[in-house]
């Protein structure tokens, strides 16, 4: 999770910083409240762990701050207390705090205290359907208009053709030749897939401007269609990051043709592009469901899991970035230099 420290003493902001790196969180640290406020207005976090005492902005000012930006965003707030008071408490949480810890805090308590936002969040989720409702807005990339022209710019460059939009036919149009592009928004834990379909009336004259022949072999117009796939994949990566929408990108591979292209996968966007002065013309469509993110010890981690955040060292420097996928290697990288009990986030199967 992304954390933000906030307290006068250097010394606790060094401590609480290095105890938060080792479960793997991502960690920003200050000592005043306004600069605090702008670093998360700018970037954003998910938990906030601040003394009750900072210069030039008061922990009540900067709490009822972060009350004022919501709902667009809630920031889980724990407050730090060296002499706890009644009066002192019921302030905080008058405020809008969701949670005290008592200095001098205990490294264990500490941990438990943040990582309890995990479990909140996965009972709202279940309870309120948040889930869902995040997965049809990032279905949109915040940017989906604009990923439309990027990827139809993108491939009219790869096809060397003009490309113009067609009446969608993905539900009657059978796809004979499709690719698949896995796509997440890893932070959000939210599962993307881009399709790229090519009917059987398109597929031969399509091969004939890429590969120069209708007969091509059938792994030819294979890797002519994940090489599409790959080019709009890449489109809609670069379109998500202008929208500050984090994506990471898999390798294409083959779809199943004969799979439902109306079936319904979580939230789906769309559309078909056709070559212009062609009757040929091929199909894009991207699903985006929510997966559920599970924090394991480093020993419990196996090949094939997906990072969904990205793995810090105790020193602060990157070991995984988010989106990667778990190898032998990686792993036994992973136990070298993290502790036993470390926790690594990933997308559960």
């Amino acid at each position: 999770m992304k954390v933000m420290v906030v307290t006068d003493s250097k010394s606790d902001r060094e401590v609480l910083t290095k105890y938060l790196v080792e479960r793997a969180h991502a960690v920003e640290s200050t000592s005043t409240g306004e600069e605090a406020y702008s670093i998360i207005d700018e970037r954003s976090c998910e938990v906030a762990v601040i003394d009750w005492v900072t210069s030039r902005c008061s922990s009540i000012d900067l709490i009822r701050r972060l009350r004022l930006r919501e709902p667009a965003s809630h920031v889980y707030t724990i407050v730090v207390m060296s002499n706890p008071t009644p009066a002192s408490v019921a302030a905080a949480f008058a405020a809008g705090a969701d949670d005290l810890l008592r200095r001098p805090f205990v490294r264990e308590e500490l941990i438990a205290r943040v990582e309890t936002v995990d479990r909140i969040r996965r009972w709202a989720v279940r309870l309120l359907g948040d889930a869902a409702d995040r997965a049809g807005g990032l279905s949109s990339l915040k940017a989906w208009k604009s990923a439309n022209r990027a990827i139809g710019t993108d491939l009219a460059d790869f096809l060397d053709r003009k490309l113009e939009a067609r009446p969608n036919t993905l539900s009657s149009d059978r796809r004979v030749m499709v690719a698949e592009v896995p796509l997440s928004v890893m932070e959000e834990g939210i599962e993307c897939r881009l399709r790229v379909g090519i009917g059987e009336a398109s597929l031969a004259g399509i091969a004939r401007i890429l590969l120069g022949e209708e007969r091509a072999p059938i792994e030819s117009l294979a890797d002519m269609v994940r090489e599409m796939a790959n080019v709009a994949g890449g489109a809609l990566v670069g379109a998500a990051d202008g929208e500050g929408v984090a994506l990471t990108m898999g390798v294409p591979s083959d779809g199943d043709p004969e799979r439902d292209w109306s079936e319904a996968i979580g939230t789906v966007q769309q559309f078909s592009l056709g070559i212009s002065g062609t009757p040929l013309e091929f199909s894009i469509r991207l699903s985006t469901q929510s997966r559920e993110l599970t924090p394991l010890c480093s020993g419990d981690l196996r090949p094939g899991m997906t990072v969904a955040r990205k793995v810090l060292a105790g020193d602060g420097s990157e070991l995984l970035a988010a989106g990667a996928s778990l190898t032998d290697s990686s792993i036994e990288r992973l136990a070298g230099a993290l502790l036993p009990s470390a926790k690594i986030t990933v997308l559960a199967a």
